[in-house]
């Protein structure tokens, strides 16, 4: 069976990102390469954007699930993220911030403490 090719807006599409964002990510930063080139259109494998996900977006918890796993709502984690600049996210995911556990845990220890 012949592996799906993916075009730059597709590629985007699957990954999350904006294509602009794609592009900088392989123009700019040289994350990763087109696996093809046809008539100037990059083509991807989805194997080449798996990788690329796995090594360059963030895996954790979204703001809702990190709420959850607090045990706060999300709305007092949104002022310490937001106003009072207590919780630094460690990335994005398809637009959405994303903190890993040992960063809730950590901001947990320190604002939670009673």
């Amino acid at each position: 069976m012949k592996p799906k090719l993916y075009s730059t807006a597709e590629a985007a599409e699957y990954l999350g990102i904006h294509v602009q964002t794609l592009k900088y990510h392989i123009y700019e930063q040289k994350h990763f390469a087109a696996d093809y080139e046809s008539s100037g259109n990059l083509l991807f494998l989805q194997e080449t954007l798996d990788a690329f996900r796995a090594g360059h977006q963030a895996e954790g918890l979204t703001m809702t699930e990190a709420a959850a796993y607090l045990g706060v709502k999300i709305t007092w984690l949104r002022y310490h993220v937001y106003t009072a600049k207590g919780i630094t996210p460690d990335g994005r995911r398809n637009n959405q911030w994303i903190f890993s556990r040992q960063t809730l845990d950590e901001a947990r220890n320190r604002l939670l403490k009673k």
